[in-house]
């Protein structure tokens, strides 16, 4: 919307706003004044780099507990283990291999080299390119 008041009234009034008290829509730097969304972001992204190592700190808390305590801070998961061999023809041919046993731990996060049982537990199948 344009006004059909010149550039200087604009500027007039804005002066006599702030000398009274009332808050223009201009910082003291002239700037704009609005919702800082590069702020909040930077805040947003703080606070949840925050949140995720304290739950990460708690989580190996509870696993030295676990540990101390003997209450079964491992598990297992049988793994199926598949060879994958490519031919001279360009096919890949495929071998059963045996059943081997990984370790893993009961946490949320994976803790001293073992993948968390939650995780280990999806993935079942292991192939291995020769």
């Amino acid at each position: 919307m344009t006004s059909n008041r010149s550039y200087y009234q604009r500027i007039s009034d804005l002066i006599d706003k702030t000398q009274a008290g009332i808050p223009g829509n201009r910082d003291a730097d002239g700037n704009l004044k609005g919702f800082n969304f590069k702020r909040l972001f930077i805040l947003a992204a703080l606070f949840l780099s925050v949140l995720i190592a304290i739950a990460y700190v708690c989580d190996y808390c509870a696993l030295r507990y676990k540990i101390a305590r003997n209450r079964a801070p491992y598990g297992s998961v049988n793994v199926q283990l598949y060879y994958s061999m490519l031919q001279k023809n360009g096919k890949t041919e495929i071998t059963l291999g045996d059943t081997q046993t990984q370790t893993c731990v009961h946490s949320l996060f994976p803790h001293m080299g073992y993948s968390p049982c939650w995780y280990a537990g999806r993935r079942t199948d292991k192939r291995i390119e020769i």
